[in-house]
């Protein structure tokens, strides 16, 4: 993966991390 478009990751990471995030809330409020 050398020389892969940081630009791509950096994508992956905008379309991943608020996935994670809303579960991450979401588990918070079960467990509240």
């Amino acid at each position: 993966m050398r020389g892969f478009p940081t630009i791509t990751w950096d994508y992956t990471l905008f379309l991943i991390y608020p996935t994670i995030n809303c579960q991450v809330k979401s588990q918070i409020v079960w467990e509240t």
